[in-house]
């Protein structure tokens, strides 16, 4: 009888990190373990591009798949693209409680390695909220951009929600996305991309 292998999310993220870093756009950025949702989840691995921004979230073996259907009210507010990295344990009970505008990625090991296969891929997701987003941003990030938009800086006791719902206000969802990726790229300076 063949031993089962089990996969944890330590063994798959390294794995994965490799695997985007080769399909990463240009000047393309990698960063892990970033608040969303004003603190509310902790994505393990974003994948940053112009103008785009793709969360990718890690489920083991030891890990408990009926999270992903609270984590994913979450992110569903506040990432444009999502896809669900798991196992074959949890892909049945992904494919039934993951929205479709999710895709889903299973690790497979093989000779020591993990490989991922695409079972769907993402798709546009039309629940993304802008403010909410924007709430990802620290309150001096927000500041700057309401500066960049306004030619002026905020009022003294301006909130980061007052600032988010602001430049929500001025940005259409794709300026979101893009500001967005913009500043969570000088976030993450060690996985760079600089193909020429």
């Amino acid at each position: 009888m063949e031993l089962q292998i089990m996969l944890k999310d330590k063994d798959i993220r390294p794995y994965l990190i490799e695997h985007l870093s080769n399909i990463l756009p240009d000047n393309g950025k990698i960063s892990e373990e970033q608040t969303l949702h004003n603190g509310k989840v902790i994505a393990d691995v974003i994948m940053i591009s112009k103008g785009g921004v793709h969360i990718y979230e890690i489920k083991g073996d030891l890990d408990k798949i009926e999270r992903i259907k609270r984590q994913s009210e979450y992110y569903n507010r506040c990432a444009p693209k999502l896809s669900l990295v798991t196992t074959e344990k949890h892909l049945k009970k992904a494919l039934e409680i993951l929205p479709n505008h999710w895709g889903i990625i299973l690790a497979l090991k093989k000779d020591d390695r993990i490989y991922f296969k695409y079972i769907r891929k993402s798709s546009t997701n039309n629940i993304f909220c802008k403010q909410t987003a924007l709430m990802t941003l620290w309150k001096s990030e927000l500041t700057e951009a309401f500066v960049n938009l306004n030619h002026m800086k905020p009022k003294s006791n301006a909130t980061r929600a007052h600032l988010a719902d602001q430049i929500s206000n001025m940005l259409t969802k794709k300026g979101t996305v893009k500001l967005l990726s913009e500043t969570l790229s000088r976030r993450a300076p060690e996985f760079t991309n600089n193909k020429l």
